[in-house]
């Protein structure tokens, strides 16, 4: 154990290292711009590419068209298709899907323009679109929301501007929205954060200005967001990058350095590093988490540097909450309803406080990864609801009872597909109530205590099966009847905790229900206060309990309850003062507290993220290691129960190219660890590798990265053992054949660590069922393949004198007894044992690398027969042999012959044995039907295979050789078929439909044949014709698969070959 000791030494400390750099933003010198010193330019990125250009010569003082293309990777500009417009300065951008938008601004001689014009970088072509509807402009604002872009405020001709306008690029239409609120200015700055588009600073009349409003599409109203806590500024860039709104440089009204970030989820300013030189009029944009500023006004002239800004977030320190996105303005949120599916939270409903027969139907999804909430489809049945229990199970999400509109209680049952968006009715609890706890075990739902009508607080408790539609009644929870407690399960399972019983006492017992025994069992007394109307959710295998009711107050306290010591620990406050009724829920191991009724809003919509930092895990701790590249943000991980969508554990960093360490506890079991990208370009040059807590390797990925594009996750649909499960088995490979890489040329042998066990059943019954599972995987998915060695058959090449237990730990790829494995890509191998046809678990895995083969050519040789070479003559066509040259590890040699007259055939030696004699010689004798010509050169090339003939790798030098000896077949030397006046023919050719049509031309019909051979040389199809038969339709009635054949006109002592492509 020492190595792995080491290694984690080594990689902790890395890992610190990389943490010690979050919240380090950095700028970094790249390529100047190309198009030269200029100010007031045009900046947009599409995808991955970053385009600027535009703006006024800082030289000649003229209006530019250039448009260049940056590339981040490399640092190169290229120009592309200049704007098709007059050459403008002042001029607005914005992207919409994959084209670009850019248009208005000065040209020369001071004209303001309104046109419009439409850049599609995947063609490089430039299409005018509608002007604006709103008068000309220059020095405006643009930001796109989902497909529609926006263009605000600015410089006519009459003065500084206030109107808004939307564009449609579906309709070519524009909109005008509601005015922007602030003073009409000029020269302002915008950014897209979500669903929503922020507006500030810039010129007005009453000078500059540091306000900035945030303009929501959905209900087309602007409000006041906080103010840019320094001097108003102009001609700032400003840009987006994870989340956060960026500002920098400008006028204020000195040229400044000052870059500020506004975080649009605590609504605040914070100002970060400062640009290398104090700028204004630049160019910028932002391409997933980097940002480009480059040329404009740099005191006593102008510049075409570029500088690429890389803001890292800050890590969450542990026991913190940060604060999110606010849930929608329109809902209500105290007593809603919430579960969470995958990597996405889910709040349904709720209730005014003040009017309870005000309740929301509303359905809001929040993406942590976005930090934004979207609307989804409500219920289709009791979609008025509060105080209802909501469970996600197997992907679905389901609301289960509550209280309606005019104080109606339901016992409605409506499942959720987040797939679909769509619901769906399932059979309803048997007896409605509001307030209830629920939980998920083992594929079930439990549902118990809660308020029924006209009995009051309950103490039931009720299993769903979803499998059956059915609910079964379960032993009653032994404490005291109780209503608006919580419920939560931990390792399977289920916990009740705190509640008001039925003389509205607040308790503060916990309760824990086995369903294996269907037993409840006292544990510890919550550890704050006694309440109701608490939020709760569950992390890495504790329990977090807080907020809540008691007496007509709200509470902020957080607990967290770990069942194996069977504890409470106290936890930060949740910020935003005490309140009660709110929606708790967990999405990998980050906490969530929404909504809910404070004492200053019967209505609150701020959201919370807690951070729990390091926990201590009595269960297995795994390490999650991610390698990001350049783009971290687009990266996000999680562990979730085999076949289950929703994850125990998810992460994502902002370090680009760095070693980040993550931890996840959870109980033994299966699960399945998967990688998201959100480009769909993976993590270049970087990857993801999983340990168990002693540091052994559980999936290896480090490099592999670039292999996937949006999912990486080894599948487990069939069965095999490629969802990993806990804890690990003891069977491994041995250190010499773990974590190596290989030559396709090479014979790579696996060799498995002896397991005593199996050993022992050595001659106990017939053997066949005990012995070793090899499973080698791609670790991006796509690839698996499992070879199982038994005692009664043994490995392959074990050495000699290795005792016959031990054989099947042996196991050679050479491709004749595996199929072809992936070349180039991070393979994982894992192995269990068998005994008595039980499987143990798979013990820890081991990275295999094939590497493409460093010889891969073969040609004719002298080997064994000095005659057959280049060059041979007099070659026997019925019994010459002729040999290729060995490249190792190879196990397959085609010969390929091409001749005169259009002959082709290609035909593979018989023997597939790995480097062996047999497997490069081919005798002429094989070929039985459409040997080559006599008497002329013919051309033979080989080609080599490695995985027994499916995949064959590029032939090598040409040799040519003449064959003599043939009988009953045209001697192309002779030249009797090459004289004829009338060859024969066939058609159509390519031939599309499957039917071929046949013309002898002056061929004797009564004594010729008509054969079809397929690129290997052979027969797929034999005709022959009638005596006067001179054409014939071939109708090959799709038997054949498209490509390439041979067709044989044989008419005893003259012959003719045609070669037909079938698409």
């Amino acid at each position: 154990m020492n190595h792995a000791s080491k290694r984690f030494r080594a990689l902790f400390a890395s890992t610190l290292l990389a943490i010690a750099v979050l919240g380090q933003s950095t700028f970094s010198t790249t390529t100047p711009f190309t198009g030269g010193p200029r100010s007031r330019g045009v900046a947009f990125s599409v995808g991955k590419r970053v385009f600027m250009g535009m703006g006024t010569n800082s030289t000649t003082n003229v209006r530019q068209a250039d448009i260049w293309e940056f590339n981040p990777t490399t640092g190169v500009w290229t120009q592309r298709a200049n704007f098709p417009g007059t050459g403008r300065e002042g001029a607005v951008a914005f992207t919409v899907g994959d084209a670009a938008y850019v248009g208005m601004g000065t040209e020369t001689g001071g004209v303001r323009k309104k046109d419009l014009w439409r850049y599609v970088p995947a063609t490089n072509t430039w299409t005018q679109r509608a002007d604006i509807g709103g008068v000309a402009r220059s020095n405006a604002v643009a930001f796109s929301i989902g497909t529609f872009g926006y263009v605000a405020t600015g410089s006519g001709a009459s003065g500084r501007l206030n109107d808004a306008w939307r564009y449609d690029p579906a309709s070519n239409q524009w909109t005008q929205r509601a005015n922007f609120p602030g003073a009409a200015r000029t020269e302002a700055c915008a950014f897209a954060i979500n669903s929503f588009g922020y507006v500030g600073l810039g010129s007005t009349t009453g000078g500059l200005a540091s306000d900035l409003y945030r303009f929501d599409p959905a209900g087309n109203a602007w409000a006041a967001m906080s103010a840019l806590p320094a001097a108003g500024r102009r001609l700032s860039v400003a840009f987006a990058i994870n989340n956060i709104g960026f500002v920098v440089g400008g006028n204020n009204p000195s040229l400044t350095a000052e870059v500020w970030a506004y975080d649009p989820g605590i609504n605040s300013w914070s100002q970060t590093i400062n640009a290398p030189q104090p700028v204004a009029e630049h160019m910028g944009c932002a391409i997933s988490n980097q940002g480009f500023i480059a040329t404009g006004f740099i005191g006593g002239g102008y510049t075409n540097a570029t500088q690429r800004f890389s803001p890292v977030a800050p890590t969450p320190a542990a026991n913190s909450w940060t604060r999110k996105a606010d849930q929608p303005s329109t809902d209500q949120t105290y007593l809603s309803n919430e579960f969470t599916l995958g990597n996405k939270g889910y709040v349904q409903g709720g209730k005014d406080p003040n009017a309870p027969t005000n309740v929301s139907a509303t359905m809001r999804e929040f993406d942590p990864r976005t930090n934004a909430w979207s609307i989804r489809p409500a219920p289709t049945a009791g979609s008025f609801r509060a105080e209802a229990v909501g469970v996600g199970l197997l992907g679905k999400g389901h609301l289960i009872a509550g209280v309606s509109t005019a104080s109606t209680f339901l016992s409605t049952h409506q499942q959720y597909d987040p797939a679909t968006t769509s619901w769906t009715t399932r059979q309803a609890m048997p007896a409605a109530r509001s307030g209830a706890v629920g939980f998920a075990i083992n594929g079930a739902i439990y549902v118990g205590t809660g308020f029924v009508p006209f009995i009051g607080p309950t103490k039931d408790l009720w299993k769903y099966d979803p499998t059956t539609n059915t609910w079964t009644q379960m032993a009653d929870l032994p404490g005291q009847e109780r209503r608006l407690a919580v419920g939560f399960a931990i390792d399977g399972k289920g916990y009740v905790c705190t509640g008001v019983n039925p003389s509205e006492t607040a308790l503060n017992d916990l309760w824990a229900y086995d369903p294996g025994t269907n037993t409840w069992q006292a544990r510890a007394n919550y550890g704050g206060s006694a309440r109701s109307e608490a939020a709760a959710f569950v992390i890495g295998g504790k329990g977090f309990v807080g907020t809540g009711a008691f007496g007509v107050g709200g509470l902020s306290d957080m607990w967290s309850y770990d069942p194996v010591t069977d504890t409470w620990t106290q936890r930060a406050d949740v910020p935003g003062g005490g309140r009660r009724g709110a929606a708790g829920f967990a999405i990998g191991n980050k906490g969530y507290i929404s909504g809910g009724r404070t004492a200053f809003q019967p209505a609150a919509r701020d959201t919370w993220e807690y951070e729990p930092g390091p926990i201590n895990c009595s269960a297995n701790n795994l390490s999650v290691e991610l390698f990001t590249d350049a783009q971290p943000n687009e990266t996000t991980w999680e562990i979730a129960p085999q076949g289950d969508p929703t994850p125990v554990c998810s992460g994502s960093t902002t370090a680009p190219g760095s070693t980040v360490l993550f931890n996840c506890c959870v109980p033994n079991g299966c699960y399945d660890l998967r990688v998201f990208d959100s480009f769909g370009d993976g993590i270049a040059g970087g990857g993801v590798n999983l340990y168990d807590a002693s540091g052994r390797t559980i999936i290896r990925n480090q490099s592999g990265g670039g292999f996937f594009t949006t999912v990486s996750v080894i599948t487990n649909t069939d069965g095999t053992p490629w969802s990993f499960c806990l804890p690990l088995g003891p069977d491994e490979l041995v250190p010499s054949s773990c974590n190596i890489s290989a030559s396709l040329n090479q014979v790579i042998t696996l060799q498995v660590q002896e397991n005593p066990t199996v050993t022992a059943q050595l001659g106990v019954g017939n053997n066949t069922d005990d012995g070793y599972q090899i499973c080698i995987a791609d670790a991006n998915g796509g690839f698996r393949r499992n070879v199982f060695l038994s005692l009664a058959s043994p490995g392959t090449a074990f050495p000699a004198g290795t005792p016959a237990a031990t054989r099947p730990t042996f196991f050679n790829i050479n491709f004749s007894n595996a199929p072809f494995l992936p070349v180039g890509r991070p393979l994982n191998v894992r192995v269990r044992s068998k005994v008595n046809n039980v499987f143990t678990a798979c013990g820890p895995g081991c990275e295999l690398l094939l590497t493409p083969p460093t010889q891969t050519t073969s040609t004719l040789t002298q080997t064994a027969d000095p005659v057959v070479s280049c060059g041979a003559t007099n070659v026997s066509v019925n019994s010459g042999v002729l040999y290729a040259s060995l490249v190792p590890g190879a196990n397959r040699y085609q010969f390929r012959f091409t001749g005169p007259n259009n002959y082709a055939r290609n035909i593979a030696a018989p023997s597939a044995a790995i480097n062996s004699l047999a497997a490069r010689t081919l005798n002429m004798s094989t070929m039985t039907t459409n040997k080559p010509p006599c008497g002329v050169p013919v051309s033979v090339t080989v080609a080599v295979s490695f995985d027994g003939g499916t995949n064959y790798f590029p032939v090598g030098q040409a040799c040519t050789v003449t064959f003599s000896g043939c009988t009953g077949q045209l001697r192309m030397a002779e030249g009797t078929l090459a004289d004829a006046s009338q060859p024969p023919r066939i058609w159509p050719n390519p031939c599309a439909d499957g039917v071929l049509r046949a013309e002898l031309g002056d061929l004797d019909p009564a004594r010729t044949t008509l054969a079809i051979y397929d690129a290997t040389g052979q027969l797929v199809l034999q005709r022959t014709l009638a005596g006067t038969e001179r054409t014939t339709t071939i109708d090959l009635e799709g038997r054949l698969l498209p490509g390439a054949y041979l067709v044989v006109f044989d008419a005893g002592d003259r012959r003719h070959t045609e070669r037909v492509v079938l698409m």
